[in-house]
């Protein structure tokens, strides 16, 4: 007999977004009166800082180099204990969020006005339930004649127990279906090309997106733009 417990899960982990918020406010570009975004989503967080990378940090090596645009408000944070170690958080959030469902988060890093990160919401695994009778093939005394419970009869047979896995399907915008397939045909699309093919949709419409697939793990980028950054679907064809 088992018993029924509650189990509280979590979207997503509290000090990995407290994290990356913070490094937010750290690396704001304070020249510009843009807010830090903070947006939540059906399936996934974006949060945005104005300012792109800054100094020695280049898409290319973020985040194993970096670098402080405020290093008085980085010192501050430090000193006040909101961060611990410089240069460690990323890592530490990757590994929180994987620990709690997460998909690992995903950071633009290659725009120059601003930062973005997508955190994917945890996903939620139904898992299939098998409930299964046993008899322990107990003996019973009545009237002084004893019957031997039929095993046979009551007891699952491990070898006709199949294991039931739940298949989710995947549902994509025509939107997205159509950027996928431009993006295969041409990786080095930008939102502006993609535009100019899907005359039905915008820039904004083709940048959200795109955050979409990223943080989903359909599409990924590769590289710096400026210097031939090109796109890479890993949906497969043959997905739909």
């Amino acid at each position: 007999m088992s018993a029924i417990r509650e189990e509280i899960v979590s979207r997503y982990p509290k000090w990995s977004i407290r994290e990356l918020m913070l490094n937010a406010i750290m690396h704001r570009l304070l020249e510009s009166n843009a807010p830090i975004r903070f947006y939540e989503y059906d399936a996934h967080l974006e949060i945005t800082n104005p300012g792109g990378l800054y100094g020695q940090s280049r898409p290319e090596n973020f985040p194993c180099v970096n670098d402080y645009r405020n290093p008085i408000i980085a010192e501050a944070m430090k000193v006040l204990g909101y961060v611990n170690m410089f240069n460690h958080g990323i890592g530490a959030v990757q590994d929180e969020l994987k620990a709690n469902g997460n998909i690992k988060a995903d950071f633009i890093s290659d725009q120059v006005t601003h930062f973005q990160v997508l955190i994917p919401a945890a996903q939620t695994k139904t898992n299939a339930t098998t409930q299964t009778a046993q008899t322990d093939g107990k003996t019973t005394q009545t009237d002084g004649k004893t019957t031997q419970t039929d095993e046979n009869t009551t007891q699952t047979d491990e070898n006709t127990t199949q294991t039931t896995q739940t298949t989710q399907t995947i549902k994509f915008t025509q939107l997205q279906l159509d950027i996928m397939k431009l993006l295969r045909a041409n990786p080095n699309f930008g939102r502006r090309e993609l535009a100019e093919k899907l005359p039905y949709t915008t820039e904004d419409g083709i940048k959200y997106n795109i955050g979409i697939l990223r943080s989903k793990g359909y599409i990924r980028r590769e590289g710096n733009p400026t210097y031939g950054g090109r796109w890479e679907v890993l949906f497969p064809e043959d997905g739909q």
